[in-house]
């Protein structure tokens, strides 16, 4: 019996080792994350912010359900910022924006984060994502957005 459980906590252990030293967000600050190497997984604050344009918000090119938003420093749009390629849905599914109308405005910025709250475009969010390269501008593709 002994020898058994010897066994099985040696064949689990890598198991357990390896989950807990997955891909950890780093920390960092709008102005940082396009430094970060390819892939990098990045944890960054800020305010979404709608695209300066009269065209819808785009669909971000390797996923056709999400939008591309800005993430800005600042509350008032000023500072650095970042695209953040954010998933949609027309549910309130958590960490996703909900879908826009054809002829939207700032107000129509929902989007609900990992616990289920809504947040608008004048709340401080936290978004961790990866971010691309790939593209003609740096992009971070958002998978969990909190309220800090």
């Amino acid at each position: 019996m002994k020898r058994l459980l010897t066994i099985t906590f040696l064949c689990t252990f890598p198991l357990w080792f390896a989950a807990s030293c997955g891909d950890q967000a780093t920390a960092v600050a709008v102005n940082e994350a396009c430094k970060q190497t390819e892939n990098r997984s990045v944890k960054v604050e800020g305010y979404f912010r709608l695209p300066q344009s009269s065209a819808p918000p785009l669909t971000g090119e390797n996923d056709p359900r999400s939008y591309m938003l800005l993430l800005v420093e600042k509350e008032n749009g000023t500072g650095s910022f970042i695209n953040v390629q954010v998933p949609f849905t027309g549910s309130k599914e958590r960490n996703r924006l909900d879908t826009l109308p054809a002829s939207y405005t700032y107000n129509d910025l929902h989007v609900n984060t990992d616990s289920g709250a809504q947040v608008s475009s004048g709340d401080k969010v936290a978004v961790t994502g990866q971010v691309l390269k790939d593209s003609k501008a740096c992009i971070v593709r958002v998978e969990k957005i909190e309220k800090p």
